[in-house]
């Protein structure tokens, strides 16, 4: 979900204890192609900062939700990775170490100093060496000592000394081990050590340094049934779940050796974990994924579904972990890293299942119905007409296509909709005409309006019905307008637009409503109709650009009455409208307000009151009541391409959305948010380009220290919560000189660069997927030394040898030497002062670009605004932005990125003609234009030659999808101020506006157009 306003937390913590369903989940995949070292995952774990780390079968990968940071073995340095093939991951729960069992060998990787130190086999610091190179299992126990279990061992390391003492299985000695090869370490809650191996479950006594033993007995069910014990962990704080190869998984009271319950399943335990509500989850080696549910005691099973993107990909569960914001990974042998987002919910309910004729097919829905019987009705756009009866694990599936032998079949395999009348009676609506359902028969009566087609002599295309309160019906065509119709009188009257007799306000007729007062309402592509009854006429609702109470948009998509009676109509481009009663003018809901798109597609209202939205880009659930929205979208499950003009609600609540992966069903009352605000770190640092080491300070507080000369400094920051990191956003503060907090969006870098001598602290903030922010900032503090001209040392230094010149000079020369001398100290200072006039001027100019910098865009502003208040005149701003710059960086590097940003600065700069029109690099690939004395249309004229530049100038882009060169969007917005105002509402009006021109495709400029005159005049 994204930008959402209100926050379910009773609900979210009720989601987290309900077990998860094999069928309601979603799994998202992470591979190589991502990424990740290998797909083949051994081992994971969450560091205390909140990065994940993977140990995979070719290196070591760390995770910020967004890239991948891998580490492999150097076979020519000692202190690398040892080896690139890692069987497991330990965190260190005392000392910032991550430890790493690989095949060559253990290692501790410093997680602050990113440095590697290495036990082997064959060598250690003290002279120890590991019983065996294959690391398997690793703890820390309660003493803090280290325990790493191996393919034919154990070994105890100090970690002070680094002493390795090893443990072996000998006949001769009872108190030895059961066997040799290693697999499962675990400490208790009481901090007992637990060893798994091929012989059983041992228990060390370091009383007696030895061990004691829990056997399976062949013919004794209280045993374990397996020797082969492959995990152990625990649930409660007494009794031990022990997963056994071959034998399931066992509850044993470690007291009495008893077995307390059992789980039997298909296929090799490999690996256990406890949940935190007290379910277990049990991987195998070849059968998936199961749940086991301590409170209904049911086994849950999430195996292998290669026909559908969604389930789970491999059958082998290499590694597993629960992060801190609740999101499973799931490591496998082969296919990377599955993740079960618990939030993430499968809503198909209708949909395609790959080799199945009798599923819905990939196709475009256009109509949904739920008729009195409880059938699902399906139309689409080129596969007939569908109806689905009874369960959906096992549904009665109709199908009906048009056969050009039978005249009583479908008229049209394009169908737009489908309705049941107050007799029980269907009408279908295709691109053939009207058609009538015959349910004796199984086929249909085709119902004839030739001659009122778009096309002399044919049958219209009908892409609505409605039936009236008197029986009769409605029709809406495509390109006919209305034809209102009676079974048994035929067509009645029609209704179409003309521009001699506009009887409609568009023939292109897209929604209709019959709403409780009996009032008839048409969308159209060109406006809204009421049907005035008296009168036999209708009433049109129009878009006007300067009229802020009309409607939003033309294209009406859908019409929507709720409980209340109050009329809801759906946009193609301007969001949802309301009408007002009474004064025939409409409120408006749109992007501003937190719709995911302004491009509805359907609406309906649930049991609370609220509206839900389907539009272009997910769903968005209004409370009229107080102007929330909640938005769902693919972080909660909606992974589809786009949504469809349909949707029905049923008897009992659930919300039913057409799409093109075909029906989704929405139960309203399990709307939650991500409550866990993200932790937050510094991923890297860069000065003049190049890397620079930034842990001290961002521990102890002591500042960055950069000399004058290192003018260009960048920072990586990461918001670590992986519930939908795409979705996660970023503001950011350069305390001493930014004023305000820069929102980057999803952005998660910022850069400085010609900063003046001074102390500074960068802060930087983050939010979650759902707009819940970690408002602890992230502290660095920076300090830029003077150059050496602007120190007081050097100004006193220079002042001494002046004056000891002049000293000397008195005593051995005449004035004439003198004067000369003087003279040349004054050339010197005038020197010095060409060169402090020319630093300073850096200080304005963008490195990259040669354009002006954020630095002088805040002066110009300020002294322009101030400028414009004393002599009443307007300011424009124009905020540009290159489309799809990082796809730009990303295919053809980030040498040619700059070569781009430079000829764009370029390009601006040749537009405008004004010396005093401020052309600045605002920020990456962001660029404004601060305009004095210039109104918006000479404005939107310097757009229109800017895009035009554009289009001339045709610098290749084949990884943009608006248009085969680089193209910019504008956002623009202007005023005249007046003292209550501040520049930061120019600035955001004009952002605003650019981000409504990316939102309507890129490539163009949008004003803004949000404000009300009482808020400029006030």
């Amino acid at each position: 979900m994204s930008r959402k306003h209100f926050i379910s937390l009773i609900l979210f913590f009720l989601v987290q204890l309900i077990p998860l369903g094999a069928n309601s989940i979603i799994f998202d995949h992470i591979t190589q192609k991502d990424g990740l070292a290998n797909n083949g995952v051994s081992g994971i774990v969450q560091d205390k900062r909140g990065y994940l780390w993977f140990g995979t079968q070719n290196g070591l990968s760390r995770y910020d939700g967004k890239v991948f940071l891998n580490y492999e073995h150097n076979p020519f340095e000692k202190n690398s990775l040892p080896h690139n093939l890692v069987q497991t991951l330990y965190l260190d729960p005392i000392d910032p170490y991550l430890w790493i069992g690989t095949y060559e060998g253990l290692s501790r990787f410093n997680l602050e100093t990113e440095e590697f130190f290495n036990f082997s086999s064959y060598e250690n610091k003290a002279g120890d060496v590991l019983s065996n190179e294959v690391v398997t299992s690793i703890v820390r126990d309660e003493q803090g000592v280290l325990w790493a279990g191996t393919l034919n061992g154990l070994n105890r390391i100090d970690p002070v000394s680094l002493d390795i003492r090893s443990y072996f299985h000998n006949e001769l000695d009872e108190g030895s081990l059961l066997h040799n090869t290693i697999r499962s370490l675990y400490v208790d809650t009481r901090g007992r050590l637990w060893v798994g191996s091929y012989g059983g479950l041992d228990l060390y006594q370091p009383e007696t340094d030895s061990f004691g033993h829990f056997r399976a007995e062949e013919g004794n069910p209280q045993s374990l049934p397996s020797p082969f014990v492959m995990s152990i962990c625990q649930t409660d704080d007494f009794n031990l779940w022990v997963g056994t190869w071959d034998g399931g998984v066992s509850l044993l009271d470690p007291l009495s050796g008893a077995i307390l319950e059992h789980i039997r399943f298909e296929g090799n335990t490999y690996l256990l974990s406890a949940d935190p509500s007290g379910d277990l989850w049990i991987g195998t080696w070849g059968d998936g994924l199961y749940r086991w549910s301590a409170s209904s005691k049911e086994l849950i099973h999430h195996e292998v579904d290669s026909d559908d993107p969604y389930k789970l990909n491999h059958g082998i569960i290499y590694s597993f972990l629960r992060d801190r914001g609740g999101v499973y990974w799931i490591g496998t042998n082969g296919r990377g890293v599955n993740k079960l987002n618990p939030q993430k919910k499968d809503f198909r309910y209708i949909s395609h299942t790959l080799n199945d004729p009798l599923s819905l097919p990939e196709d475009k829905i256009r109509d949904i119905l739920i008729d009195s019987q409880g059938r699902f009705w399906i139309a689409t756009y080129s596969e007939g007409l569908w109806r689905f009866e009874g369960d959906k694990r096992d549904w009665k599936v109709q199908h009906w296509m048009p056969d050009t032998e039978n005249p009583w079949s479908l008229s049209h395999f394009n169908v737009a909709t489908v309705i049941e009348d107050s007799q029980g009676r269907f009408w279908v609506g295709s691109l053939g005409g009207l058609d009538r359902y015959n349910p004796k028969t199984n086929d249909f009566d085709r119902v004839s309006l030739l001659g009122y087609g778009t096309i002399a002599g044919d049958e219209p295309i009908v892409d609505a019905i409605t039936e009236d309160v008197d029986g009769t019906f409605w029709i809406g065509t495509n390109g006919s307008g209305i034809i209102h119709w009676s079974k048994s009188d035929g067509v009645l009257d029609v209704f179409s637009y003309s521009t001699e007799n506009p009887r409609l306000s568009n023939n292109l007729v897209f929604s209709q409503l019959l709403d409780s007062r009996g009032t008839f309402w048409v969308g159209t592509n060109m406006g809204l109709n009421r049907y005035d009854r008296e009168k036999g006429q209708f009433d049109f609702f129009y878009h006007n650009l300067d009229d802020m109470t009309s409607l939003s948009n033309n294209v009406i998509t859908d019409i929507l009455e709720d409980s209340l009676g109050r009329i809801w109509v759906g946009t193609g481009g301007g969001g949802i409208n309301l009408l007002n009663p009474g004064t025939d003018t409409f409120s408006h809901f749109t992007r501003l307000e937190g719709l995911s798109s302004n491009h509805v597609q359907a609406m309906e209202e649930d049991g609370q009151g609220r509206i839900w939205i389907s539009t272009i880009s997910g769903v968005s659930v209004l409370n009229p009541t107080n102007g929330s929205i909640l938005n769902i979208d693919e972080s909660d499950g909606i992974i589809v391409d786009q949504m469809d003009n349909s949707s029905t609600v049923d008897q009992d609540g659930y919300i039913y959305f057409g799409s093109s992966e075909g029906v989704l069903r929405f139960d309203s009352a399990i709307l939650y948010d991500n409550p866990h605000p993200p932790a937050l770190w510094m991923n890297e640092v860069k000065v003049m380009g190049e890397p620079y080491p930034f842990l001290e300070a961002l521990i102890t507080g002591e500042p960055l220290v950069l000399n004058w000369e290192q003018s260009f400094i960048s920072f990586e920051f990461a918001a670590l919560d992986f519930t939908s990191p795409a979705q996660n956003q970023y503001r950011y503060k350069l305390e001493g000189l930014d004023r305000q907090w820069v929102f980057s969006g999803h952005r998660n870098f910022a850069a400085y660069q010609n900063l003046p001598p001074g102390h500074y602290v960068f802060h930087v903030q983050g939010s979650n997927n759902d707009g819940v922010w970690n408002e602890t900032s992230l502290r660095l503090p920076l300090y830029v030394k003077a150059p050496p001209w602007k120190q007081r040392w050097f100004f006193l230094l220079y002042i001494a040898g002046a004056v000891m010149a002049v000293f000397l000079i008195s005593n051995l020369q005449a004035n004439v030497m003198l004067k000369r001398k003087l003279n040349s100290v004054k050339s010197s200072h005038d020197h010095l002062q060409v060169i402090n006039t020319n630093l300073e001027k850096l200080a304005w100019i963008d490195g990259l670009t040669g354009l002006s910098n954020r630095r002088y865009f805040d002066l110009s502003m300020n002294n322009l605004w101030h400028l414009a208040i004393r002599e009443n005149k307007i300011i424009t701003l124009l905020m540009i932005d290159v489309d799809h710059f990082k796809a730009y960086n990303d295919f053809y590097g980030h040498q040619m990125g700059d070569e781009a940003l430079r000829t764009t600065g370029r390009l601006i700069r040749s537009v405008m003609k004004r010396d005093t029109d401020a052309v600045c690099r605002y920020g990456g690939e962001e660029f404004t234009v601060l305009l004095f004395d210039t109104n918006i249309q000479e404005g939107e004229a310097l757009c229109d030659s800017l895009l035009e530049k554009f289009r001339e100038e045709k610098i290749p882009h084949e990884g943009s999808s608006v248009a085969p060169y680089l193209t910019i969007s504008i956002g623009i917005s202007g005023f005249t101020p007046g003292i209550s105002h501040e520049p930061s509402q120019l600035v955001d009006e004009s952002d605003k506006a650019l981000y409504e021109a990316k939102n309507r495709g890129r490539n163009q400029y949008v004003v803004f157009s949000g404000r009300s005159k009482d808020s400029i005049e006030s």
